[in-house]
């Protein structure tokens, strides 16, 4: 995003269990681009974790992440619902926030299709 907020830059690749080189093909990508631009990076996301930790790069946990995209982006929002191939989250935000989440909605949801 630049500083009005609007997206510069949006990227989709399937990692296929190959974070490593998916990660480094888009950060290629973007420095060819955009190489007169400086970049804040953090990662998030199952299998971040151990990408982050090898490249020093910060990870902030999914929930953590969409909840302070979410208050600074869109603050009008009352609630968040995000369904995910592994688990469901959703998020309320109200006098206080509340964030849940149950790991066995993707397995459930399996059985039915």
């Amino acid at each position: 995003m630049d500083e009005n907020l609007e997206t510069i830059y949006s990227n989709y690749i399937r990692h296929n269990s190959d974070t490593k080189n998916t990660l480094c093909t888009m950060l290629k990508s973007l420095t060819q681009n955009y190489s007169e631009n400086t970049f804040a990076i953090s990662l998030t996301g199952s299998g971040a974790i151990s990408a982050s930790k090898n490249l020093k790069i910060p990870f902030i946990q999914e929930v953590i992440s969409c909840k302070n995209a979410v208050k600074k982006y869109i603050p009008k929002t009352d609630v968040v619902i995000e369904l995910g191939g592994e688990d469901a989250k959703i998020i309320y935000f109200d006098k206080f926030i509340e964030q849940r989440m149950n790991g066995t909605c993707a397995r459930w949801y399996r059985g039915f299709y």
